[in-house]
């Protein structure tokens, strides 16, 4: 039988006159952007795939509508490395670029044409007064997620599918043609091609054209939009605006995606804002597919005409229900990446990537959970809880966090998450750094988080080797585990002893020590025995100590801290209660 073919949809909902896009310069008509659309169409290279690397929004609507004019797919990889445009280029040998910046090394490019385009006279052509539609079933763009081989898997995505999710997006929110899109993702994104472009187009609004990752750009474009503005943005770059904002600004409403969003987080950016705002789920299999009011439910809520039902994975260790997702604009059943709870009435609750759940222990969390605790701290700008991927199977796997906070030290920190987790969730080891590794939409790449911890590593004279040779230790081995702290110029112990010449008394150097034992061992502290100490030689302010634990028979801990390779100290601890189950020390902590 033949397919039955689709209904076609026009390019936009916008009537001719209307305003699609502005700038500091002024606003940009329908007409005019259908006009440079056609002209913009007629340059393109012969290929059939086109990687649209426009950083500006209104040149990337320019080339998307192009491409739909010529019948062109878009590739929409994930970043735009190297690495990743040569995969691109395997997938499509007929790839070109277009591009408003500096072009890829080693691909064919049209530079974008913003003289010749600018020129054109808009409204003497009858052409210009057509709005172009395109067939439901046409592929519009191929989007990628990393498959388990390292090698993009792509995603189909029709024109119904598009027009049909940015319409139920529009309808959701309650947005309207008075509506301006400011978007700090970028549109080559999922998110932003849905939540930017594609509701700019059949959402009524307008874009603003430039760039605005930051939050000057953002204040700079709101203050410049003819009308409210809808800020689609991610918990990341939301944060940053916050942290930011000197006085108020007008924005009506709120878009966040990418990342759960803290509810602490919404609440503040309500109150500082004064608008409401609204979380979208979805992925890159689905598009948009829910969205909830984070301060006022945990729930989301389906779009129209999507359902979800589970169907039991062939998995057999830690076996879960696959959600799938069907109806509305999805062309077929799309399984989800997320587990969650099906509730009535077309509400679901989500608890994370089936990726993002743990298991230490047998003990459950989610790594966005954990990073949620983590960013409650105050002080703590940026962070983030991650699992190594190089930790060697049938061992205890411990938990990294990566933060931002110059105000805090690392046993300020692990002591404020050990009022918030239980202890086998606690971080090893905590990486203090200046920020976080995050790409344009605020995400964290893991090959990036396991580049900063191997950094770490080699910095700790830690090498990867060494710990998977820990890790692999018997347990009835001796274990080591390592960390190293500054002792701060302004300790309270030091103004007084003694003055002129400050050291750190002998008691505060075996409180650290055994500190550090209580939290690779956590037993309460009086289980511990102190069978011996050596004091070698005074520790004064400013002087980094590296301590170290080393797990012997019997249930005896003997720890030493050494600064300079020098031993200042010796502790040797007991057990006393001998029944106890002690915890693997998998490798190097903070304190």
């Amino acid at each position: 039988m033949p397919t039955k073919l689709l209904p076609e949809f026009p390019l936009t909902s916008h009537a001719p006159d209307d305003i699609i896009a502005w700038s500091r310069h002024g606003t940009i008509s329908t007409r005019q952007f259908i006009a440079e659309a056609y002209a913009l169409s007629a340059l393109l290279p012969s290929g059939r795939h086109i990687l649209n690397l426009c950083k500006n929004r209104y040149h990337f609507m320019v080339g998307l509508a192009a491409s739909l004019i010529s019948h062109k797919i878009s590739l929409l990889p994930s970043n735009h490395t190297a690495e990743s445009i040569r995969q691109m280029r395997e997938i499509a040998a007929d790839l070109f670029c277009l591009a408003d910046d500096e072009p890829p090394d080693d691909l064919p490019t049209l530079t974008y044409p913003t003289r010749h385009l600018s020129h054109l006279q808009h409204g003497d052509d009858k052409q210009t007064f057509n709005i172009p539609a395109f067939a439901g079933e046409s592929i519009v763009a191929k989007v990628f997620t990393s498959g388990s081989t390292g090698i993009p898997v792509p995603h189909n995505k029709n024109w119904q599918s598009l027009v049909l999710s940015a319409r139920s997006a529009a309808n959701r929110l309650a947005i309207s043609a008075s509506y301006g899109i400011v978007g700090t993702v970028p549109p080559q994104h999922m998110y932003g091609l849905e939540s930017i472009i594609l509701l700019a187009w059949h959402g009524n609004c307008h874009l603003w054209m430039e760039n605005s990752f930051y939050p000057a750009d953002i204040v700079d474009a709101v203050k410049q939009s003819p009308s409210p503005t809808l800020l689609v943005t991610t918990p990341f770059h939301l944060k940053t605006l916050l942290d930011s904002i000197t006085e108020p600004i007008n924005i009506q409403r709120v878009l966040c995606a990418t990342a759960p969003l803290d509810i602490h987080l919404a609440t503040r950016a309500e109150h500082v804002l004064g608008t409401r705002l609204h979380e979208i789920y979805g992925c890159t299999e689905t598009g948009q597919l829910a969205t909830r009011r984070t301060t006022q439910t945990t729930d989301w809520q389906l779009f129209d005409g999507i359902q979800l039902q589970h169907s039991p994975t062939d998995q057999k260790q830690d076996a879960h229900e696959q959600t799938v997702a069907i109806g509305g604009h999805l062309p077929t059943a799309i399984a989800l990446p997320d587990r969650l709870d099906i509730l009535p009435n077309g509400f679901f609750r989500l608890h994370g990537r089936h990726h993002d759940l743990i298991n230490i222990a047998g003990k459950r969390h989610s790594l966005s959970a954990l990073t949620s605790q983590l960013l409650s701290i105050p002080q703590v700008i940026d962070g983030c809880f991650f699992l190594p991927d190089d930790a060697p199977p049938h061992t205890l796997t411990r938990l990294c966090a990566a933060v931002v906070a110059p105000a805090l030290t690392h046993a300020a920190i692990l002591h404020a998450l050990r009022l918030r987790l239980d202890p086998a969730f606690l971080p090893r080891p905590i990486i203090l750094i200046d920020r976080l590794p995050r790409n344009a939409t605020g995400k964290l790449p893991q090959q990036a988080l396991m580049t900063l911890l191997e950094q770490y590593r080699a910095n700790q004279n830690e090498p990867a080797s060494q710990l998977r040779d820990e890790l692999s230790t018997k347990q009835t081995a001796i274990q080591d585990a390592m960390t190293t702290l500054t002792v701060p110029d302004d300790h309270p112990a030091l103004a007084g002893h003694f003055p002129g010449n400050p050291i750190l008394p002998g008691v505060v150097l075996l409180d650290y020590l055994q500190q550090w034992l209580t939290t690779c061992q956590p037993h309460a502290i009086h289980q511990f025995q102190l069978i011996s100490v050596k004091f070698l030689r005074p520790v004064t302010s400013g002087e980094q100590l590296t301590l170290s634990l080393h797990t012997g028979e019997q249930q005896r801990y003997r720890l030493q801290a050494q600064t300079d390779g020098q031993l200042v100290a010796q502790a040797d601890f007991q057990l006393i209660q001998q029944t106890m189950n002690t915890m693997n020390i998998a490798y190097a902590n903070e304190t």
